[in-house]
Formats: structure tokens, C-alpha cells, sequence
């Protein structure tokens, strides 16, 4: 088994992880990304960025490219509750704030795109990072605590090798292996078991009336919500 030395191992490769990594380089500290698939997400998955989010994102210099690629936020910002796209409104709710002095107070502002897209700008810019090792096919199946480092190993296609790290930070979701294997409990509880559904479509006549982003559809049939990516 081969062994290699990395400052910080970062497992998974999903926003979090990828945003941490290149603040990191910015920091002038290097790292070492792990992420069990080739490509990127191919879901829309998460698609509300915050101002917050788009503030962190200006620092790492994306929040310039997906200003320019998003919808047009301020025409679609509104979260609505209705009885199907066809039918009766039950109330909104805006995404951003409508007070103009908390949009005054950030450069960005909170827009919507989804993590289809995101992915791949993020991919390219670590990809470009020299002080990130990037390793798209790698799983991380196991860790040992020792006295100077934390021995992780790792599955790839060439087979199992060891990296040791000074920190390892768990990136890789809700059901992460890395938490369960420090015995980390996910605090709360699940509120709703929803299943996600990427489809195209062309609904325009029935929503372009009230534009929006979420449509949370509650009838006698139905309850979910439909975002509407572009």
C-alpha cells in the first residue's frame, strides 16, 4: 500500500468541500480533496444561495460567473403556496429581503442556482488550484487516529493507499461514513421523507403569471414543491 503526507484531506467534493478547499488555498494552506464519483452532480439537489453564500463565493471569485449565468433573481424571487400550478394562490413569500438597505449593505445578493451548475464551475476552478490535489474516484474507507497524523486510506482505481493528514474534514453529506465513524450523531430530526424528480418541461403558461421559484403544491392528492430551475 503506498502512503502519502497532506496537510488537510478534505472527503467529498460537493460545495462544501470544494468552497473549503479553495478558501484554504487562498489561505495559503494546501489540501487534498477526495470524491467517490468522476463528475459532478448531475441533480439540481440545493439551488437557493444566500447573500452570505454569494459574499464567501465572491472571496474564492465565483460569485461573479454565476451572477452572470443565473435567472434573473429579482423577476423570480417569490416562494409560493398553491393548489396546483393551474389553480388558486394561498400566499408568497419573497427569497430576498425587501427592505432595499439590506441589499445595499452586500456587493451580491441572494440568487438561485442549482447545484448542476454550480458543481462544475467549482470542479474547474479546484482543478486549476495548484495547491489542491484533486482526486475525483477516490473513497475514503477508513480512518486511524495516531499520535502525529490521521491515517487515511483510500480506494481508488490504482488500489488502497494511506495518506497521512494533520486534520481530515468530513464534506460528504447528510449520511456521511466519516461522521458515523467518529460517532458523530446528525442533530434533529427528519421532517418530511421527499423524493427528488429532475425533469424538463415547458410550464411557462402556466407560471409565467407569477413567476417564482418554489412552488409548494398542497391539495387533497398532493403535497411537494416544484422549483423551477430555468
Amino acid at each position: 500500500m503506498s502512503r502519502s503526507q497532506s496537510k488537510i484531506v478534505i472527503v467529498g467534493a460537493g460545495p462544501t468541500g470544494l468552497t473549503l478547499a479553495l478558501l484554504l488555498a487562498r489561505a495559503g494552506l494546501r489540501s487534498t480533496v477526495l470524491e467517490r464519483r468522476w463528475s459532478p452532480r448531475p441533480h439540481p439537489a440545493a439551488c437557493i444561495l444566500s447573500t452570505r453564500t454569494m459574499e464567501v463565493f465572491r472571496e474564492i471569485q465565483v460569485a461573479g460567473p454565476i451572477l452572470d449565468r443565473c435567472q434573473n433573481v429579482f423577476e423570480r424571487a417569490d416562494v409560493r403556496w398553491v393548489t396546483s400550478l393551474a389553480g388558486r394562490e394561498l400566499g408568497r413569500l419573497s427569497a430576498l429581503p425587501t427592505d432595499d438597505s439590506a441589499r445595499k449593505a452586500s456587493p451580491v445578493h441572494t440568487t438561485h442556482y442549482p447545484q448542476n451548475r454550480l458543481e462544475p464551475l467549482l470542479w474547474d476552478r479546484v482543478r486549476n488550484e495548484p495547491a489542491i490535489t484533486f482526486l475525483p474516484g477516490h473513497r475514503c474507507v477508513g480512518l486511524t487516529e495516531g499520535p502525529d497524523a490521521v491515517d487515511v486510506t483510500v480506494q481508488g482505481d490504482s488500489g488502497i493507499e494511506c495518506i497521512a493528514a494533520d486534520y481530515v474534514v468530513a464534506c460528504d453529506g447528510v449520511s456521511s461514513p466519516v461522521r458515523r465513524w467518529l460517532g458523530i450523531a446528525a442533530p434533529g430530526r427528519v421532517l418530511q421523507p421527499m423524493i427528488g424528480v429532475h425533469f424538463t418541461a415547458d410550464l411557462g403558461h402556466l407560471v409565467d403569471a407569477r413567476k417564482g421559484i418554489l412552488y409548494w403544491v398542497l391539495n387533497r392528492r398532493l403535497f411537494g414543491v416544484l422549483i423551477a430551475h430555468w
